[in-house]
């Protein structure tokens, strides 16, 4: 998409905030093959080291000075450089892109507003917050949850169609966003984290990353379980970690993992996850948040992709059955909360703030603290039931699937997320799965010539039959053989099963 940019760089617009007098220091953009060239021109020779040395450290790319003249150096930023998680700067198509403040404009020059050269042309002045990505005014006044995208049809078009939807329904229902941003931006590139990921910043702005191999396979199954949802939980996050946000002492699991629930509830709620579907995925979390903390509970648990998303998600379920009970629910909480640490001053959050809105509005959650503080599963089942939904605990059976799937792809995949879902042809692995060896979204329907999906006992009963044998052993993914390394298969682990997640009201099941 690099060698499609126009001239005339629009950066992208990220938030609205009080102008004062430009900078001192001149910004220059102008892309590159591989990303993005950003000139730098300081009042004086001494202000230019000082910011070389501030952008080199916050960056860690090399910056160069122009020999001709003291004032000036510059950056080359690739289209995979990135300052934890977010990338430092990011085209979204149109010749608009997004830029990592932080990394690149250290606390904006000490100004509320930055000028910007675009490719050499007239600078225009861009808003600038420390924390956020670079903001600059469009010239035409941007709608809530406008995509910023050219593209309208693909994943641009489908996250614009679904996010003016959720946002109505994220605003009914938690009130005024407290980020200023309404911009969403989509940025397909190969040097995306793993087939579509997103991040929000503090003033709201949310940027999509997405490989191009999976805008390619884009189909009506992959929106409504992928795309939608991931959306979903990236605009609740707009109230919930951008100008209001949790204090360090609060876990990750419970702003995360509040965020993932939501991009499930929505989808559930506007028909995109039938009751069935959102209780097995629902149940599937349950499982690895289990394998993962054992019966210690989640607050003896550390940090991880497992414990921050899929624990957090089944307590913000759990919490949310509590308070059903009592004519609330998690919407409802969470708006106490948010305006609660709005009203503060600090815009923060913290444990003391959780407990205070729970006592303040005469709710009690002992199934939520229940599956905090650990305990045996025939007490979280019994409390499940006695919260208004309905789970069973399969001690016998055990969870084949996850004992079969779970080594092989440690043994064989670059990551540590193997979630899946069941579907008729496969089991489908999550899209954060980084799995070279397999096809993208690879979909797994038969392991050592065992149908997986209908009989995951025979599957591995097989598996481990070929790997005492050999050292590799074949599963069909995508219609195609693909060999895998042999790993170690434990026996199975009692499974969680939830038959009845408490939410069906005016939900339809699939047909």
């Amino acid at each position: 998409m690099f060698d499609k940019i126009c001239s005339a760089v629009v950066i992208a617009a990220c938030a609205i905030v009080a102008a004062c007098s430009s900078s001192p220091v001149a910004v220059d953009l102008s892309p590159s093959q591989d990303g993005v060239r950003l000139d730098y021109r300081a009042p004086d020779a001494e202000t230019a080291v000082r910011l070389s040395a501030e952008i080199g450290a916050a960056s860690g790319l090399e910056t160069v000075h122009d020999p001709s003249d003291a004032r000036r150096f510059s950056v080359e930023v690739g289209r995979d450089a990135r300052r934890s998680m977010y990338p430092l700067a990011a085209s979204v198509g149109g010749g608009r892109w997004f830029i990592y403040a932080p990394g690149l404009l250290p606390q904006c020059f000490g100004r509320n507003e930055v000028r910007i050269g675009l490719a050499g042309g007239a600078a225009s002045s861009a808003s600038c917050e420390p924390d956020a990505y670079l903001i600059a005014h469009l010239k035409n006044q941007t709608p809530p949850g406008a995509v910023l995208s050219p593209e309208r049809e693909g994943v641009g078009g489908a996250i614009e169609i679904a996010a003016v939807q959720s946002l109505e329904l994220l605003s009914e229902r938690l009130g005024p966003a407290p980020g200023s941003s309404h911009v969403i931006g989509v940025s397909v590139t190969p040097d995306a984290p793993s087939g579509i990921v997103a991040h929000v910043d503090r003033e709201g702005a949310v940027l999509f990353e997405v490989r191009p191999s999976f805008e390619a396979g884009l189909n009506a199954d992959v929106l409504r379980t992928q795309v939608r949802p991931l959306l979903r939980h990236e605009l609740f996050h707009r109230w919930n970690m951008t100008r209001v946000a949790a204090d360090d002492g609060v876990p990750t699991w419970f702003y995360e993992g509040a965020a993932e629930y939501t991009g499930g509830l929505i989808s559930l709620e506007v028909g995109d996850f039938s009751a069935v579907e959102y209780e097995w995925v629902l149940g599937a979390m349950l499982n690895r948040c289990r394998v993962a903390t054992g019966a210690a509970g989640l607050e003896a648990a550390g940090q991880g992709r497992v414990y921050d998303y899929d624990c957090g998600a089944v307590a913000s379920w759990l919490l949310d059955l509590d308070l059903r009970r009592q004519g609330a629910d998690h919407y409802a909480f969470w708006r106490a909360l948010v305006s609660r640490a709005a009203r503060s001053g600090t815009g923060r959050y913290g444990r003391d703030d959780i407990d205070a809105v729970l006592e303040q509005m005469g709710w009690d959650a002992p199934t939520w603290r229940l599956f905090l503080k650990g305990g045996s599963p025939e007490r979280l089942v019994e409390a499940v039931g006695a919260a208004g939904g309905a789970i069973v605990h399969e001690g016998a059976a055990g969870d084949y699937r996850i004992a079969l799937l779970h080594p092989l792809l440690a043994a064989n995949c670059e990551s540590a997320s193997y979630g899946f879902f069941d579907e008729p042809a496969g089991v489908t692995l999550d899209v954060d799965t980084v799995c070279e060896v397999l096809p993208s979204r690879a979909r797994i329907s038969r392991v050592a010539g065992v149908d997986v999906a209908a009989d995951a006992r025979g599957a591995y009963l097989a598996a481990r039959r070929t790997c005492d044998q050999a050292k590799t052993l074949t599963i069909i993914a995508n219609d195609v053989p693909v060999v895998l390394q042999c790993a170690a298969l434990p026996e199975p682990t009692a499974s969680f099963r939830i038959l009845d997640a408490g939410l069906r009201e005016g939900v339809h099941d699939a047909v």
